[in-house]
């Protein structure tokens, strides 16, 4: 019995040490349009990345309707790189709430829906809003 005790203390001690952050991660999911606006970006390579330009997570491919999921994200404020071949890297301001998904309305890949320059070279980043 005091087994049982003890296991129990030890699971409620590593809940309240790990902090109320890590029951808070969810999905944050989007979609990229063409600079066109109406056709969908397949296959562009996206991830997020801290406002000091430290990935969040790894690289990865939206799906074939232009689609990006990113599981287990912490709440805060991220930028969504987005790197298409031959083109600098696109970066969108993106807020994580603490909800199960953050929905991030549609972004059309254009220089002028985005800033050129990484988070952390003072580039001035416009919003993607949830």
């Amino acid at each position: 019995m005091k087994t049982i005790y003890r296991a129990g203390g030890l699971l409620i001690l590593t809940l309240l040490l790990l902090g109320p952050d890590t029951a808070a991660a969810q999905t944050v999911r989007g979609k990229l349009l063409q600079p066109d606006g109406n056709r969908p970006a397949a296959y562009v390579h996206v991830r997020l990345v801290t406002p000091n330009n430290e990935p969040a997570c790894r690289w990865m491919a939206t799906e074939q309707d232009g689609m990006y999921y990113f599981r287990n994200v912490k709440p805060g404020v991220y930028f969504l790189e987005v790197k298409r071949k031959g083109k600098a890297s696109l970066y969108y301001k993106i807020e994580v709430r603490l909800q199960d998904y953050t929905d991030i309305q549609p972004i059309t890949l254009t220089a002028a829906t985005a800033a050129v320059l990484p988070p952390d070279r003072g580039a001035s980043l416009r919003s993607a809003a949830p």
